[in-house]
């Protein structure tokens, strides 16, 4: 767990909790199905069910919290594709510059901006956004990291909840809620991130 931002952490795992299915430890990605990613968009995708990205980065989240039990029901092929990928730590897609000159809009991280079959991306991908913090820290941007981090939290639900989008220009949450991808995110950034119990229990005393 880490040292600060703990409420935010423990929130998400939590959320990560109860997005499971206690009879075989399977995850869905969300709780709701189909709801767009902005406004009029026919972006609406079904996540009802276990994908099994969503459910590596999942596990591998609640694992590096300690909270094992949840995958110990886990299918085996699942399992299975957590052990081949080790304590490999999750790593940015794309280098720095490139996300800053074409994906960074208001503060937040866009997935892509080409338009596609449906038309111009309105929302951000906040994943992305937990990603691009992440790689702002491995650089030594630590300040703007954290600034950005901070910024994420500000805009969860009055439950501390994440959807799967935001749109930039307002800070509405849109898309499939709770979303596990960006509770993950969150998770991941916060022990990026934060202070080692070491650190801030001797500055505290």
């Amino acid at each position: 767990m880490p040292f600060d931002w703990q409420e935010a952490a423990i929130r998400a795992v939590i959320t990560l909790k109860l997005c499971s299915y206690d009879d075989t430890g399977v995850m869905v990605a969300a709780l709701t199905t189909s709801i767009p990613e902005s406004p009029g968009s026919g972006r609406t995708w079904d996540y009802g069910y276990c994908w099994l990205r969503d459910a590596y980065f999942t596990v591998g989240a609640l694992n590096r919290l300690s909270a094992s039990r949840t995958m110990e029901a886990f299918p085996r092929f699942i399992l299975d594709v957590v052990q081949r990928g080790g304590d490999a730590e999750l790593a940015p897609l794309y280098p720095i510059a490139p996300i800053e000159r074409r994906l960074l809009r208001n503060g937040f991280v866009m997935r892509y901006v080409q338009e596609d079959h449906l038309g111009k991306l309105d929302s951000a991908f906040l994943l992305c956004m937990f990603w691009y913090t992440d790689a702002l820290a491995g650089v030594g941007r630590r300040d703007e990291s954290l600034a950005l981090f901070e910024n994420v939290l500000a805009h969860r639900n009055h439950l501390g909840l994440l959807s799967e989008d935001i749109a930039p220009a307002t800070g509405v949450l849109w898309g499939n809620f709770p979303q596990t991808y960006s509770q993950v995110g969150l998770i991941f950034a916060a022990m990026r991130l934060s202070r080692s119990w070491e650190e801030g229990m001797w500055r505290a005393s």
